[in-house]
C-alpha cells in the first residue's frame, strides 16, 4: 500500500515526502500537495491535465 502524503506530513517525515515528490507529476485537488505517483495522493490529478 502506498503512503499518502497527508499521513506522512502528520508523522513529520520530511525525507520521505521529498523522495515521493522530487519529480512531481500529480497534484492533490484536496490539499494541494504534489507527488511523483498518483497513488501517493488522496485526490490526484495529472499536472499536464490542468
Amino acid at each position: 500500500m502506498a503512503k499518502k502524503m497527508c499521513k506522512l506530513t502528520k508523522k513529520d517525515r520530511p525525507a520521505k515526502i521529498a523522495e515521493l515528490s522530487g519529480r512531481a507529476r500529480y497534484i492533490c485537488t484536496n490539499c494541494g500537495r504534489t507527488a511523483d505517483s498518483a497513488e501517493n495522493l488522496c485526490e490526484a490529478v495529472a499536472m499536464d491535465e490542468l
